[in-house]
């Protein structure tokens, strides 16, 4: 009962944005870099001899905005010589679409090393969520980011709009 549920709100979700509905699309290339003294914002422990894995060289990586109806396409060419990927878009519902997100092996394949996967999904949920790769330590080295979804027929939102001129992601990780 409660799938169902589910299941018919994100129709209904999709039907209303589906005129208001764009791509949105994301190019990234994932690359290992050794955190050094010259750049100590890579590290927030102090720790200046870590490898690790940044997506577009930035830490923590790039934001996925988009609005519910999207769709979401994120190209990433994953240029590591030694790691496989993978990416799972948390807080994230992949109704009808779950064979890219998650653990490789168990929901998607990884991505090999020197090799490139494009992922693919519509957007059911409103709020603030987080990208994390999904194989090994991916994420503890610096392979993850923001997501933003707005849905600009909710109220609320609107709402809110009207109350602030500026917003920032602030983006806590733990090692």
């Amino acid at each position: 009962m409660k799938f169902s549920s589910l299941f018919a709100s994100a129709i209904l979700i999709l039907s209303n944005a589906a005129a208001a509905a764009k791509t949105v699309e994301y190019s990234w290339t994932l690359k290992p870099r050794r955190a050094s003294a010259k750049d100590p914002s890579l590290s927030v422990d102090c720790n200046l001899d870590r490898l690790m894995l940044l997506v577009n060289d930035q830490f923590p990586g790039p934001v996925i905005k988009a609005d519910v109806g999207d769709k979401v396409i994120v190209n990433i060419i994953n240029q590591s010589p030694t790691a496989s990927i993978s990416l799972h878009f948390h807080g994230l519902h992949m109704l009808g679409q779950p064979y890219k997100d998650g653990t490789a092996t168990v929901t998607q394949c990884a991505s090999g090393p020197l090799q490139s996967q494009t992922y693919e999904f519509i957007v059911l949920d409103q709020g603030t969520h987080y990208w994390h790769g999904h194989t090994s330590m991916e994420r503890g080295d610096g392979f993850q980011g923001p997501i933003i979804i707005s849905n600009p027929d909710n109220d609320d939102e609107k709402q809110l709009r009207t109350q602030y001129d500026d917003e920032a992601v602030i983006f806590l990780q733990d090692w």
